[in-house]
């Protein structure tokens, strides 16, 4: 039997603040380190003062881009974590089980194989295939999901994972008939990693990513009745078929943003929040704002780690999230798996 958990106690305005305040500073702490740790280490000191060149190269070009696209993924992945599980009601749901990710991946794995990625100015290119690639995986998965203008929880996270599926078959293909040169660069690219080199995608597709986390969080209360179930929801007024179709699109604007930075890595909106629920429940106006900055912090420590551990030979990140959240999802399916059967 279980051990009995005490529930967390009521949103105040203080508690928000407080549970706030505390993520904001472990985030503070993690982008202040990671900056100045790696391979070869950034002397603040002598950068400040103008006497280290080099470091002051690694710092500004390197290191500081790596930081703003950690940060930038990783919010913006756990934020969309939070809102795909509201929706479906499901601890399992996240951009990337649910084939959003693989979606704005395949796209964009499209353009580098083609050769087309720089067709556009201030690399606009990847951002808008990768969007295109978001929005109709999760147009298709919307339409395998929806009944007579009702969306079905169940069917909607299986069509993803079919889709899923159906974009990781396709980005195969792109690698096997691609040149050498390009196929190395989108197998390096899938492998999910904030080493972006260029701030240019940052410039490109941050914003959006921002503006489309701020809607999220700022419709924390939908969230909550969507959580509470369909019939809960309709009967204090909200449209369900409504609010989930714009969340979803809003989510999936989200993801693809980010992919086109970083890659699909994963399991950040699956690790990150539920992590969260068991600490300071399931109120979204508490936990989608604290999982942008949790989810920030997560990925930022997970990148220094790699870093200073494997030094001139570290592997992406998206490596680093799966193998933790590869096991995440096996103890949620195991959890769920019991809870059905008591």
């Amino acid at each position: 039997m279980p051990a009995h958990r005490e529930p967390p106690p009521p949103l105040t305005r203080a508690r928000l603040v407080r549970v706030l305040v505390v993520a904001a500073l472990a985030l503070v702490v993690a982008a202040l380190v990671a900056p100045l740790v790696g391979s070869a280490d950034v002397d603040l000191r002598a950068v400040l003062r103008g006497d280290a060149p080099l470091d002051r190269a690694i710092l500004l070009s390197a290191r500081l881009p790596r930081v703003l696209a950690a940060i930038l993924a990783g919010g913006t992945l756990a934020v969309v974590g939070v809102t795909m599980q509201a929706i479906l009601r499901n601890a399992l749901a996240e951009p990337y089980t649910l084939g959003v990710s693989g979606g704005g991946a395949l796209a964009a794995a499209l353009a580098i194989a083609l050769g087309i990625d720089a067709v556009l100015p201030l690399g606009m290119t990847l951002p808008i295939s990768s969007m295109l690639g978001s929005m109709s995986a999760m147009l298709l998965v919307e339409r395998l999901a929806s009944r007579h203008g009702a969306f079905s929880p169940g069917v909607l996270l299986l069509a993803g994972v079919g889709i899923g599926v159906v974009a990781s078959a396709g980005i195969l293909l792109a690698l096997h008939v691609a040149d050498p040169l390009p196929g190395a660069r989108v197998l390096r690219w899938l492998m999910g990693g904030i080493d972006i080199g260029s701030p240019d995608l940052l410039w490109c597709s941050g914003p959006i990513a921002i503006v489309a986390v701020g809607v999220l969080v700022g419709r924390a209360r939908d969230m909550n009745l969507l959580s509470a179930g369909d019939d809960t929801a309709g009967s204090l007024g909200v449209d369900v078929a409504r609010t989930t179709r714009s969340l979803y699109l809003v989510a999936s604007l989200a993801t693809g943003a980010v992919v086109a930075i970083v890659g699909p890595i994963g399991f950040v909106g699956l690790v990150v929040p539920h992590a969260l629920r068991r600490v300071i429940g399931a109120d979204h106006r508490l936990l989608a704002p604290a999982s942008a900055l949790a989810g920030a912090t997560f990925l930022l420590v997970c990148d220094t780690a790699t870093r200073v551990a494997f030094a001139a030979r570290e592997p992406p990140v998206g490596v680093v999230t799966a193998l933790i959240g590869g096991p995440a999802l096996l103890v949620l399916l195991l959890r769920e798996r019991r809870a059905t059967l008591l």
